[in-house]
């Protein structure tokens, strides 16, 4: 970001407290994107909240996947078998949806607040435990801006 780039890490974006809230600062000063490369967000299981868990029958599984699939899935179904791709398509809906949002100007469905929120469990985890497990607070990296509504744009067919 420094470089006048946007950043793409893998997950982790950050290890330390102090080293997520200066991916907040070198963000927001430079105005370049940060975005912690987490596929699974793009699982379309895992969006139709089935992966992992059967709580349906196979045929009424089915017939929830007809009913709800996500259009950029089905946009996409043909690239994604053609290419073979890893992770069951997710890794591929990941990269396009990044190199869209790039080109278009848009918004990216994961930024730096949500990169280095899910990079905190560790250290967090880390002061809970030295202080006898007790509760620690999340720091607010988007110094209340999470409190807006906003329509969530994570997947949307661009």
């Amino acid at each position: 970001m420094e470089q006048g780039k946007h950043v793409a890490c893998e997950v982790p974006v950050a290890y330390t407290l102090e080293d997520c809230w200066k991916l907040i600062e070198t963000a927001e000063r430079t105005q370049k994107h940060c975005i912690m490369l987490e596929n699974c967000c793009y699982n379309n299981d895992e969006e139709l909240a089935w992966w992992g868990h059967e709580w349906l029958k196979p045929e009424e599984y089915k017939e929830y996947r007809e009913k709800y699939n996500l259009p950029l899935w089905d946009k996409l179904k043909t690239q994604i078998s053609d290419n073979s791709v890893g992770h069951g398509g997710m890794d591929f809906v990941m990269i396009y949806r990044l190199i869209r949002c790039l080109n278009e100007g848009l918004p990216l469905d994961i930024n730096v607040y949500d990169s280095v929120l899910w990079s905190t469990i560790a250290p967090l985890s880390e002061l809970s435990v030295a202080q006898n497990s007790s509760s620690v607070k999340v720091p607010d990296f988007t110094a209340g801006t999470w409190k807006n509504k906003n329509k969530s744009e994570m997947l949307r067919d661009i």
